[in-house]
């Protein structure tokens, strides 16, 4: 699904993001977007079902239950 986001506000260390769904504001760390973004920008937002990482985080959490269980580090 892509989504497109417009730069609403910049306010200290977040951005509050629009979508064309008036029920959906974001506010959004400023750190983890463009450092030249600026209002109105409009981005687009890739949201993929990522099963690999599923798979990866469940092992690593199953090992992690495994040596607390076991005792074994």
């Amino acid at each position: 699904m892509k989504y497109f986001l417009t730069v609403d506000q910049i306010q200290e260390q977040k951005v509050v993001l629009l979508s064309d769904q008036p029920e959906l504001a974001l506010n959004f760390p400023l750190e983890l977007l463009p450092a030249e973004l600026k209002e109105g920008d409009v981005l687009a937002i890739n949201i993929e079902n990522d099963s690999l990482e599923r798979q990866k985080r469940e092992q690593e959490v199953a090992q992690l239950l495994q040596e607390l269980t076991t005792g074994n580090n």
